[in-house]
């Protein structure tokens, strides 16, 4: 029984002498089995797919997974799989997408309005043109026309005052005549051409302040929209409890948006703080140009994934 005893009692003090001589390496081991995202890929699964969104979750799953394999590629691990019972990844319709389609919509009203609005310049503007070439046309015929009846006025008057007998002249100053009573029809057509060019010119004027109007109509909005925002809102984030984990997405734009989204809240995921450097996936906020995975955030997985 002693025996027994001193057995018990030796084998218990050579763990105890093993964990404290081997204790970092016991600790290591346990949290890179348990806590290294590195050591087995992270399920996720599709949660909740609001339908306002206009998205289903087939087409959402397949978004899902190109943000996952940039963290795989990027790493040439696989760090996250699709799976049953992974963590949710939800996409969730509130005000803040509310807003951003409100905004696109206003947005996409300027952009229709400015088109037209320069379609109506460029137009006014070549009206312009052909109305001044117009106007100096007309100007020249009458400046021709006055100077030919001045000419026809003196050569009937010397005419009027000669015997009369010269055949040829007499049919020359009633050609003349003629010719001019032509020229002055011409004239008169012409200026009532001028004038509906004017009349057109006009409308168009109208037209484009109409738009013009609409355009600061729409850019009014567009600030009153904004000015309801307390600040910038938070697209997404990602919820880490004992017995939850899961992504809520809430707001994006477009594809290309909602990856860079996935992708920054797949790197909290992995336990990836935020970066400091604008370019980084991992920085506090979409910018317009494309963020990617950095070297600095490869650099602090790694770091967590004990490498």
């Amino acid at each position: 029984m002693n025996t027994k005893k001193a057995i018990i009692l030796l084998l218990c003090s050579f763990f105890l002498l093993f964990f404290i001589f081997f204790k970092e390496e016991i600790v290591f081991s346990v949290q890179k089995t348990f806590f290294n995202p590195c050591s087995s890929p992270i399920i996720y699964t599709v949660g909740i797919v609001d339908p306002d969104f206009n998205l289903s979750e087939e087409d959402f799953l397949l978004i899902i997974n190109e943000a996952a394999n940039e963290w795989n590629n990027a790493t040439g691990k696989e760090l996250f799989k699709y799976g049953d019972n992974g963590m949710k990844i939800n996409l969730i319709y509130d005000y803040r997408q509310d807003t951003t389609l409100k905004l696109d919509d206003i947005d996409l009203k300027h952009q229709e309005d400015s088109n037209i609005y320069s379609q109506l310049v460029e137009k006014y503007n070549k009206s312009i043109d052909l109305y001044n070439d117009k106007k100096n046309e007309i100007e020249s015929v009458i400046l021709e026309y006055n100077r030919r009846s001045s000419d026809l006025q003196k050569d009937v008057l010397n005419w009027n005052k000669s015997k009369r007998n010269n055949d040829e002249e007499y049919n020359r100053l009633n050609q003349e005549e003629e010719l001019l009573e032509k020229m002055f029809l011409e004239i008169n057509k012409k200026q009532e051409e001028l004038n509906q060019m004017y009349k057109e010119i006009n409308s168009l004027v109208n037209e484009i302040n109409k738009v013009a109007t609409r355009l600061n109509i729409n850019v009014d909005e567009y600030n009153l929209v904004l000015s309801g925002l307390s600040n910038q809102f938070e697209q997404g984030n990602y919820v880490s409890k004992l017995f939850l984990k899961e992504i809520n997405i809430y707001q994006f734009e477009n594809k290309e948006s909602l990856i860079q989204v996935l992708i920054h809240e797949l790197g909290h995921a992995l336990g990836l703080e935020h970066a400091m450097n604008s370019d980084d996936i991992m920085y506090f906020t979409n910018t317009e140009e494309k963020q990617t995975i950095t070297e600095s955030s490869l650099n602090q997985l790694k770091a967590i994934c004990y490498e």
